[in-house]
């Protein structure tokens, strides 16, 4: 299928070529595009053809139809006298594109032309018309961790296009560029995004790119696309604290083998939002998993066994997985 702005078809001859008198019918067309409104005007003029003679020199004619995208704009059921070169009729419509800017039509006319059944045909006109500039594509160029730049190219269609640029991640929304020309935006997602995803270390928000035409809007796009949450951002240990618990004799301040036990109290936070999965004491053949809430964490030790110097080291575990310890 053919593209094209304008154009012309003709009905077949009818009757000996050369004849000075008028022997088919031309239908001329051209077209008009709004952006803005995704639709073409179809200019049409329909005339007769043929004929070698004056503007004196006719036939008769009718009926005649001609049809374009499905429409009949022009038809004549009379019979008329069809001069050399005279314009039968003309006018114009509004066809509407689809989304994407495409659209296309066929055509068709037919005359009784001399006689009065039809004899002059054409009904294989087909046309694409040139595509209307849309939405502008938008994509990562690179970047996907929150608190570091990531460029956003855009792709447009026309150069007198702008966009906006909306990003959505969570239950959190934002602008990143408003009414913005250029085709390539750096955007640094705020830290605090690092909330939205409380039990992931990835999430996935949307990017939509509104373009304009002027101040029309002529469509949006949007896209997926992925934030990391950065490898800094871990669970905390405020305090990790051991007493002596008396198991048999007074508090004597100190700890003693067989005699006393100890006493654990952890402080510990999620980060952005994560909250304390998991938190575990281990040391000297020893793992105990603590209990608690709300960020505060304790435990009592079986009785000391064995003397001499004693290490122990505490890991917290947030809902993300990430991990803290502290000896």
């Amino acid at each position: 299928m053919a593209t094209a702005s304008s154009g012309a078809f003709e009905t077949s001859v009818y009757g000996a070529a050369g004849s000075k008198y008028p022997d088919r019918i031309r239908v001329e067309w051209s077209s008009s595009q709004s952006v803005a409104n995704n639709t073409s005007t179809i200019y049409w003029t329909v005339k007769s053809a043929g004929g070698t003679g004056n503007s004196y020199s006719y036939v008769m004619a009718g009926p005649i139809t001609v049809n374009i995208a499905g429409t009949t704009v022009y038809s004549c059921a009379d019979r008329f006298e069809m001069h050399v070169g005279a314009t039968l009729g003309s006018g114009s419509f509004t066809l509407t594109h689809n989304q994407d800017g495409k659209q296309s039509f066929s055509a068709w006319a037919e005359a009784a032309i001399y006689t009065y059944a039809i004899s002059s045909t054409r009904y294989d006109y087909y046309i694409e018309l040139p595509q209307i500039p849309r939405a502008s594509n938008v994509f990562v160029l690179y970047g996907n961790t929150i608190g570091s730049p990531i460029n956003i190219g855009i792709s447009r269609a026309a150069s007198s296009f702008t966009h906006t640029l909306i990003w959505r991640f969570g239950g959190r929304t934002g602008t990143i560029a408003e009414s913005s020309a250029g085709t390539s935006i750096t955007w640094t997602p705020p830290l605090d995004l690092s909330s939205q995803i409380p039990n992931s270390e990835s999430g996935t928000g949307t990017l939509t790119c509104i373009t304009y035409n002027g101040s029309t809007e002529v469509g949006s796009k949007s896209i997926n696309f992925t934030l990391k949450v950065p490898s800094g951002i871990k669970p905390s240990i405020k305090k990790f604290e051991s007493s002596i618990v008396p198991i048999d004799i007074k508090d004597c301040g100190l700890y003693v083998k067989n005699h006393t036990a100890v006493k654990w109290n952890v402080v510990a936070y999620g980060a952005y939002g994560s909250t304390i999965q998991k938190c575990t004491i281990s040391g000297q053949n020893l793992s105990k998993t603590l209990t608690g809430s709300a960020g505060s964490y304790t435990e009592t030790s079986s009785t000391l066994t064995i003397a001499g110097e004693k290490v122990y080291t505490v890991t917290v575990t947030d809902s993300r997985g990430r991990t803290t310890s502290a000896t």
